[in-house]
This record gives structure tokens, sequence and C-alpha cells, in this order.
């Protein structure tokens, strides 16, 4: 269900066409979707210090770097970021988020957080190479660098909008 209203219509109209993915999907395997415009679907979690988008609990997919294991999570972030690996053609529509985070926000009222689905739209990133991107430390330790906060996601997408937020079929409402 997408809810079209005012000035966001034609931004919200244009991302349609482009690929629906859950981020269980994207990450099977990241580097088909890299530098492309995507609709990406899943549970929506983040601190004060950044946002993503997270699998659902029936993902089975594993994404690894180096032997490495990624959570299975994907950052958000404006098409400004710094950190960026693709120079989008587009701002963000901070217009398109109020009616499906007013919907997100009674949704919660029946159903827990885990069980809401936010679709988000816009570039996908992610590295082919990761060697260029893993930190050694003096101690002999390494991490590879991700992407938002603490680098922690194994991809990003460069948000254009918001589109819509649905419950997972697999969740049942709260008990009261």
């Amino acid at each position: 269900m997408i809810a079209l209203a005012g000035d966001s219509q034609v931004a919200t109209e244009d991302v349609l066409s482009w690929p629906l993915v859950s981020v269980c999907q994207v990450l099977a395997g990241p580097q088909a979707f890299d530098g492309k415009m995507i609709r990406l679907r899943g549970v929506a979690a983040g601190t004060d210090e950044g946002g993503f988008l997270s699998a659902t609990s029936q993902c089975s997919t594993v994404y690894k770097t180096g032997g490495y294991e990624w959570p299975r999570w994907v950052a958000l972030t404006g098409p400004d970021n710094g950190q960026r690996l693709h120079k989008p053609s587009f701002v963000y529509d901070a217009q398109s988020e109020k009616i499906p985070f007013g919907r997100y926000r009674l949704l919660q009222k029946r159903y827990p957080d885990r069980c809401l689905l936010l679709t988000d739209a816009g570039l996908f990133e992610t590295r082919a190479d990761w060697s260029k991107s893993r930190a050694v430390y003096p101690d002999g330790s390494s991490k590879y660098i991700g992407f938002g906060n603490d680098g922690v996601a194994p991809a990003q997408l460069l948000l254009k909008s918001v589109v819509d937020v649905e419950v997972d079929p697999e969740c049942a409402p709260q008990a009261r």
C-alpha cells in the first residue's frame, strides 16, 4: 500500500518502477545491486547516531568478507554523505516520510517493531574490494570498515525517499 500526497507524489511515482528487494535478498548478492536505484524493504533499526534496515528473522543469508560474518543490515544515509561511493543525481525528499512514519507510529500500537517492514528508495552501495577497507590495529587485530555508525553494515542506501511501511505477514499483533 502506497499513499501519495502533495509534492511527494511525483517523487514517489518514479520509484515504483525500481526493483523491490528485501535486505536478505540484497545481501545474498550485493554486487548485483551496487550503484543501482532500488526500493529496499527491511525492519527499521537504529540509534541516535544512525539508521539501518535489517533483515527479518526468517533470513538465513550470510554475507562474509575474509571470514568475517557481517550483520544483516544496510545503513541508511542521505545522498550528501561524504562516505558515498557513487554520486547520486537526487536529493532526499523529506516530505516522503510523513505518511509512512505516521502509519508506522499507528502500527506500533498493535505490533512490535520487529514486525514492521519499512520500504525506502535510493541508491544502493557496497564495496567490491574490501581489502582496502580493513583496519589493522597495533595489537595485530583487524576489522573491516563498512557503512553507517561505526562502519558496522556491509552496504548502504543513499536515501531518495521513504516509500511505505507494512506488517510482516509472519508476525502476530501484540497481546493486550
